[in-house]
């Protein structure tokens, strides 16, 4: 009789695709100009699994599931790696060095466990927002994806700057489009 296998897995058990509600079209109006967008909260909320080792982001779920282990795990690496081209250039840009990043990562993000909330889809990125699986309090700022030419999905911080990106934060509310 064969044994079951025993062993280790790489990273838990995850769904694949994660559970989208219905979507809601809505249109920013800012800075003159208006923005539509998709919004659509993940029902149920999905729980981002935490990863032991990079994991192919075929979607862009895993994408900021594989930044979110990283960073608990403190590996610089790994989360310079989920950014993509940008990667090393934004780090690089932002004048802090490596060991800053991890100690602020330890502390921030080891032990702790995520649910992804909404999503946002623009033309070619998508906006993810995540919430502390515990308290269940949201950060207002979303992590910004979108498809890479070799490799899935990949963060980025191209949007950083664009009015969809932090409109909660700054008080703006959208207004539905009726179809």
């Amino acid at each position: 009789m064969a044994q079951p296998d025993s062993s280790p897995v790489s990273s838990p058990p995850h769904r694949d695709v994660a559970p989208l509600g219905p979507p809601k079209a809505l249109e920013l109006n800012a800075e003159g100009a208006r923005y539509a967008f998709i919004e659509r909260d993940y029902t149920p909320p999905y729980e981002v699994p935490e990863l032991s080792a990079a994991s192919p982001a075929t979607t862009a779920e895993l994408a900021v599931a594989n930044l979110l282990s990283a960073m608990a795990r403190a590996d610089f690496d790994w989360a310079v790696a989920t950014f993509g081209e940008d990667g090393e250039a934004l780090l690089k840009l932002a004048g802090a060095k490596r060991a800053d990043f991890e100690a602020g990562w330890r502390a921030q993000y080891a032990g702790r466990r995520w649910r992804l909330t909404r999503r946002i889809d623009l033309e070619d990125t998508v906006l993810i927002y995540k919430a502390d699986a515990v308290t269940g309090e949201e950060d207002p700022l979303p992590y910004a994806l979108r498809p890479s030419r070799t490799r899935g999905w990949e963060l980025t911080q191209s949007l950083s700057g664009h009015p969809v990106y932090a409109y909660e934060r700054h008080g703006v509310r959208p207004t539905l489009v009726h179809p």
